[in-house]
């Protein structure tokens, strides 16, 4: 084969864009949907990115932008208004308008400080009001005994 055909052949290969099956942080192609990208991956172009890449699914973190629940470690993905962004988990830094992802043994709630919290954090109590929830009663109030409660 000549080069100038080669050439040629190179070119009109890379102008078709990305191919489906991408490894994970190639470029994708998002109008091949669940083909564009491998197993356990997804296509998308976040974080500011002009270009599309594949991502692992429930790699994004608390806060992230995401636009579906598996996207999310949290697997909850809150969108309004267009975009969407990972609920946090215990502990983890939250927003009051994205909230906080609750497990049935524990519903969390976003503290005034921008944590994720055992909804009974600080709610007064009897002590078997707090044991319910994984807490201890402490001055009066829903709590863990030298420490934040969380």
């Amino acid at each position: 084969m000549n080069g100038r055909l080669f050439q040629l052949l190179l070119l009109a290969c890379a102008c078709g864009g990305p191919g489906p099956s991408q490894p994970k942080g190639a470029a994708c192609d998002v109008n091949l949907g669940v083909d564009a990208c491998g197993p356990t991956l997804f296509c998308a172009a976040f974080d500011g990115r002009m270009v599309a890449s594949c991502y692992e699914l429930n790699s994004r973190k608390a806060l992230e932008t995401c636009a579906a629940s598996d996207h999310c470690v949290s697997e909850a993905c809150i969108v309004s208004n267009g975009s969407g962004k990972c609920r946090s988990m215990r502990g983890e830094r939250c927003e009051s308008m994205i909230g906080c992802k609750s497990s049935d043994a524990t519903p969390l709630q976003c503290s005034a400080g921008g944590t994720c919290i055992n909804f009974m954090c600080g709610r007064p109590c009897p002590a078997t009001d707090c044991v319910a929830w994984g807490l201890f009663c402490v001055n009066g109030a829903c709590g863990v005994p030298g420490g934040p409660c969380r």
